[in-house]
């Protein structure tokens, strides 16, 4: 038996064979296993702990919002990333150094810390006077560089090392070098073990056309999952469509241990949210096919007044074997895979495992910690 071993080609298997829901012809399916993306120069921080691979958090405390990452960054990566997301100018005086457990860090004259915030400012991040700002950056690039990189502790200090003294906006700010600034870091739900990630849908763009616009034109949302510590998050090298539409990918190291996407769905008219029909109708892409379907051994783990989560099985015969007739159950591959679905948004996750089954509680624990939000 042939046998998958790149779990976006499982995706890609499963809508391809699909009577539902084949992907538009004039797009080819995202079949490919997905080599780590490029790392990211990597500053003079070689005594700095590695990063566990925590999210960005920007914003002010205690209101911090978890945004994704790319993962294997250091400290000045991690600052510029955090740049890009809000739109503040974190040029710093040099990169961040290694302190004891933690870092020290310093910005540049033109820094958003002294020169003011952007014009026009993100919506998303917006400040409404010099206090607003001087704390959300500093609260933001504390939090995120403990989130990413692990350390324990962040000092904000001048160029020269000593305190960071500023007037801006008609306040005086003082923040001794000597003391770590103080910020409570959100640590989400994950536990032991495990590392709270969040992951932006649509993640990317590749493979939108004009058949496919209103899959890609939602209001993006993001699904918050708990995934082992040892897993990192990646996007694809090639970005296709497919259904689940923009997966990315979950690696252990080297190995891909499983991949999530997302699509849209229309709520069931008529039909009893407690019975098998509703969630077959929501999720009808992925589950009505003859020779590929995510509904083998669908069990409910958590539910919510507008969501339900999960576990089953995604399956499906290999093309090698697909002949025609009628699919014996010895002749299925299966792979763990986990559901989601939001009635509010109107999206669905689904998220399937690699070839190596990983243990039940696992599987049980990710599923259990699955949210699907707005941004």
């Amino acid at each position: 038996m042939k046998h998958f071993k790149s779990v976006s080609a499982v995706l890609a298997v499963l809508a391809a064979l699909s009577c539902c829901a084949p992907a538009p012809k004039d797009q080819p399916e995202h079949s490919s296993a997905v080599s780590s993306m490029s790392d990211a120069s990597e500053p003079d921080t070689s005594s700095a702990p590695e990063a566990p691979a925590g999210p960005l958090l920007a914003g002010r405390a205690p209101n911090l919002k978890p945004f994704p990452c790319e993962q294997g960054t250091g400290p000045e990566e991690v600052v510029e990333q955090l740049s890009q997301l809000t739109g503040w100018d974190l040029t710093l005086s040099r990169p961040p150094v290694p302190r004891g457990d933690g870092l020290s860090v310093s910005f540049a004259p033109e820094s958003s810390l002294f020169a003011g915030p952007p014009n026009p400012q993100k919506d998303q991040f917006h400040v409404f006077d010099a206090q607003d700002l001087v704390y959300s950056i500093l609260d933001s690039v504390s939090a995120s560089l403990q989130s990413v990189c692990g350390v324990s502790e962040v000092y904000f200090t001048a160029a020269d090392g000593g305190d960071l003294q500023f007037e801006a906006g008609g306040y005086a700010f003082v923040f001794p070098a000597g003391q770590p600034y103080e910020v409570d870091v959100p640590q989400g739900t994950a536990s032991a073990g495990y590392i709270r990630h969040t992951i932006r849908f649509p993640a990317y763009q590749g493979g939108r056309t004009e058949a496919n616009a209103k899959i890609y034109d939602i209001p993006p949302f993001q699904l918050s999952i708990d995934l082992p510590d040892s897993w990192t998050v990646r996007n694809p090298d090639e970005e296709l469509y497919s259904i689940p539409t923009t997966p990315v990918e979950f690696y252990e190291g080297d190995a891909l241990a499983g991949s999530a996407g997302y699509h849209i769905f229309k709520i069931p008219e008529g039909i009893d949210e407690r019975t098998a029909a509703f969630y077959r109708g929501v999720y009808n892409q992925i589950m009505l096919g003859s020779r590929a379907t995510w509904d083998i051994e669908y069990t409910p783990i958590s539910e919510t007044e507008s969501s339900l989560t999960a576990t089953c099985y995604a399956g499906y015969v290999p093309a090698d074997e697909a002949d025609g007739q009628p699919a014996e159950e010895e002749e299925w591959v299966r792979r763990q895979a986990i559901l989601s679905y939001n009635t509010d948004l109107l999206v669905y996750v689904a998220i399937a495992f690699g070839e190596t089954e990983i243990p039940e509680e696992q599987w049980q624990a990710i599923a259990k910690s699955v949210q699907i939000e707005p941004l």
